[in-house]
């Protein structure tokens, strides 16, 4: 299976997603489409963290549209190949992978201003409990973008301003700052 990139220099480009990978639920291109919309075009000065990043997408679709620097967290084996070759076309080093769970390879340098992009794998149910853990680390101002199934219900911690609720089909998707 493949993906395109929907925006910017490597627009077109195509990305490998695991044909049988239960966790992995590449964002779809009308939702990466609508959150780029949202954001605007231009990231010159964002750093985008993609922390379950899965295919890596996310991350590499703000890349492509000009992000400072792209941030990606995997730890399954297999994604983590999928990634790797679907960053091997960029052609620079705006990017870091961390290979390993996100709860422990995120360090407090890796939350400068920026955007985070939380799409957690659905099966473990762990929206509330990522807002919680970024909540105590995130220091300086930074957007949430979180991706969830429409009927996932959660509560999102009062430390947080909801400034965006969007749904595209069976996605939700909400804008948050801490």
């Amino acid at each position: 299976m493949e993906l395109t990139i929907t925006g910017g220099e490597h627009k077109g480009r195509k990305l490998h997603i695991p044909a049988r990978a239960p966790d992995c639920r590449p964002t779809l291109n009308k939702v990466r489409e609508a959150v780029f919309n949202i954001l605007g075009q231009d990231l010159q000065s964002y750093l985008f963290v993609d922390s379950f990043a899965g295919s890596g997408v996310m991350g590499i679709e703000a890349l492509s549209r000009g992000a400072e620097k792209g941030l990606f967290f995997e730890k399954d084996s297999t994604l983590i190949n999928i990634l790797h070759r679907n960053l091997r076309f960029l052609s620079d080093t705006r990017y870091e992978l961390h290979e390993g769970d996100f709860f422990q390879e995120l360090s407090p340098s890796d939350l400068m201003p920026g955007i985070i992009y939380l799409d957690p794998p659905q099966a473990n149910k762990i929206e509330s409990l990522t807002l919680d853990f970024l909540s105590s680390r995130i220091t300086s101002p930074s957007l949430l973008i979180l991706e969830c199934h429409l009927r996932r219900t959660f509560t999102i911690p009062d430390c947080y301003t909801v400034h965006k609720k969007r749904e595209y089909g069976n996605t939700k998707v909400y804008f948050l700052e801490l």
